[in-house]
């Protein structure tokens, strides 16, 4: 008995030992400026995963993971932690996000829904879960553009309306697409403008993605009105 309680004695404080090393890696990390976001992702789960880790630096990583693009890890690393602390409300609010990212609009809800039941008063997940249901009203409008692309020839009109909704609940990706779509509907100088952009986004120009998108967003608008 005394051979198995050192046992789990030396178990244990390996484990703390090892939770200590993965946060130490994710602190350095951070603070690289070469650090890969996909060894940034493994090095937060590893911590998450891992039995000594404790709950509010756990909560931070998967804030990281959700920072970083990662929502199906963010989402499984919620469920792993709610194993240990069903009552946590911020965990099903952390896991509603990343279903919100993924646009699983119903399980967003579901979790959102959770979250304010458990803590009625929070003022965040409230805003939160309102804020869900505006951005579930702007994908289904997406849904009926999306029918109209093959009924009709303006195509131009219909792209850009698209962007700026998907513009407006942040998939970026797919505001990109339909923006090189209209680009080259128009002239070469558009073509060229739209090129030149991307280029800057890639290359780091100084300019916030996101802004950078915005400015291209007007200049298909403004060329849109001299049509």
């Amino acid at each position: 008995m005394r051979i198995l309680y050192i046992l789990l004695t030396v178990l244990f404080f390996y484990s703390c030992n090892s939770e200590k090393k993965i946060r130490k890696q994710i602190d350095m990390m951070q603070t690289s400026p070469e650090t890969d976001k996909y060894e940034m992702g493994i090095a937060c789960m590893r911590y998450i995963i891992s039995p000594a880790g404790e709950y509010e630096y756990s909560k931070i990583l998967i804030t990281k993971l959700l920072a970083l693009d990662f929502s199906a890890e963010a989402i499984y690393a919620t469920e792993i932690l709610i194993g240990k602390y069903p009552e946590k409300a911020d965990l099903y609010y952390l896991k509603g996000i990343g279903y919100r990212n993924l646009l699983q609009y119903e399980l967003a809800a579901d979790n959102f829904g959770h979250a304010l039941k458990t803590e009625p008063g929070n003022k965040t997940f409230s805003e939160e879960f309102m804020s869900l249901s505006e951005e579930k009203k702007v994908w289904d409008e997406i849904q009926i553009i999306n029918q109209s692309l093959t009924s009709t020839t303006d195509s131009f009109a219909i792209l850009l309306n698209r962007s700026e909704k998907f513009f407006s609940i942040r998939q970026y990706d797919a505001v990109l697409y339909d923006l090189g779509s209209i680009s080259k509907m128009g002239s070469a100088a558009d073509s060229l403008y739209y090129s030149r952009s991307v280029s800057s986004i890639y290359q780091g120009g100084g300019k916030k993605a996101v802004d950078v998108l915005s400015d291209i967003l007007d200049y298909f608008r403004q060329a849109r009105g001299t049509k």
